[in-house]
């Protein structure tokens, strides 16, 4: 702004062509860089209607655009060449200094997040937070409603960084503002080696240019109860009681979160295997010579009919082994109505299915149990 009130008001001290040229070419260049520059200021403070805030924005710069060059010839006509610029230069200064008044009282600073937060809760930038705990990278999603006074959430741990809950972030986000799940806390858990943290004991490879597998589950569960947990609980606003507690994962996440309800059950009182892989070698005469934990617990599971059909190795035995870990724990004593295990006859081994899944794993465990995506098809 200050470089197009210098540029109009020396457009005035002369006419001739080379002193307008450049003068013109100071304050389009001051133009060019306010107007920017103020859809970025306009888009921070209006948040969520920032397409409304943008379009009264543009049309009040284009209603300037047709008003000004109608009064510039009045101006023109009734006075001389030195006042129309001079009026013109006057006016753009006061728009500047009230600028300036109004930017000296905002809540934000161009690039960084207000000091004191909004009543419709954290920006974008506040609710996906990374931090480092345990040696572990966590990626920790805040619910919408976070900085609510009086509010706490429940936590659910995830494997592989959370991946599972951002490929159907948006779906999610919906189930939490139409109230179909409650608000909760991700935190997602980015492992090392995904080989040694979520097998319980090591193995050989599958196949001979693959690596093997190290067996640090107990490492790693641990590390989550006693160290990443215990953090989370402490900076957040958490629930952290076992019942309001869940971890969960796919694949071999799936697996260390099943080695995490046999180990940590007074930790995390809801787990989903979501496309376990109940084929490692051991872990089904694992579970059968461990007892069940405690009853209160709640247990998601589910694999597709598909997964390890085209497997030369143990892996091909992914449904047949999932469906024995689900027949066991009912065996044992599991209340039925603290389970649900889906299947899905196309579903294969993949994230396109582990996302959908993962959706109702949270109904089931924070929900009304009902399924997150609807079966039925509009007529």
């Amino acid at each position: 702004m200050l470089l197009a009130v210098a540029g109009l008001a020396l457009l005035g001290v002369g006419a001739s062509l080379p002193v307008l040229i450049g003068m013109t070419l100071v304050y389009v260049s001051g133009i060019a860089l306010a107007v920017p520059s103020l859809i970025l200021l306009i888009g921070q403070l209006a948040g969520k209607l920032r397409g409304l805030a943008v379009s009264v924005y543009t049309f009040i710069l284009f209603a300037g655009t047709s008003v000004g060059p109608i009064l510039s010839i009045h101006w023109m006509k009734t006075a001389s060449y030195a006042v129309t610029f001079a009026a013109q230069e006057k006016l753009h200064r006061r728009i500047w200094i009230l600028c300036m008044a109004t930017c000296a009282d905002c809540p934000y600073n161009f690039g960084e997040t207000p000091s004191k937060p909004r009543k419709r809760g954290p920006s974008m930038r506040k609710r996906f937070i990374t931090e480092k705990v345990a040696g572990f990278e966590l990626s920790i999603h805040l619910p919408s409603s976070y900085t609510e006074e009086n509010k706490r959430y429940p936590v659910v741990y995830l494997q592989d960084a959370g991946k599972v809950a951002m490929d159907g972030y948006n779906y999610l986000d919906h189930l939490f503002n139409s109230k179909q799940l409650p608000e909760l806390i991700l935190v997602g858990i980015k492992p090392h080696d995904r080989n040694h943290d979520y097998t319980p004991w090591p193995e050989g490879a599958l196949v001979a240019d693959r690596p093997s597998f190290g067996g640090g589950a107990s490492r790693y569960v641990q590390a989550v109860a006693d160290e990443i947990k215990p953090h989370i609980d402490a900076n957040y606003l958490t629930m952290p009681e076992p019942e309001h507690t869940a971890i969960a994962g796919c694949s071999l996440g799936g697996l260390v979160s099943a080695y995490a309800y046999f180990n940590r059950p007074e930790t995390f009182g809801k787990s989903a295997w979501i496309s376990a892989s109940f084929w490692y070698e051991g872990f089904i005469s694992y579970m059968q010579e461990r007892a069940l934990p405690a009853e209160k617990h709640r247990v998601y599971m589910y694999v597709g009919e598909l997964e390890g059909v085209y497997k030369k190795t143990i892996q091909s035995g992914m449904v047949a082994q999932t469906k024995a870990a689900h027949r066991l724990l009912l065996e044992k004593g599991f209340p039925p109505e603290h389970l649900k295990f889906e299947t899905d006859p196309l579903g294969t081994h993949d994230s396109f299915f582990f996302a959908f899944r993962f959706m109702n794993a949270l109904k089931w465990l924070f929900g009304d149990g009902t399924d997150a995506f609807s079966r039925e098809r509009a007529n």
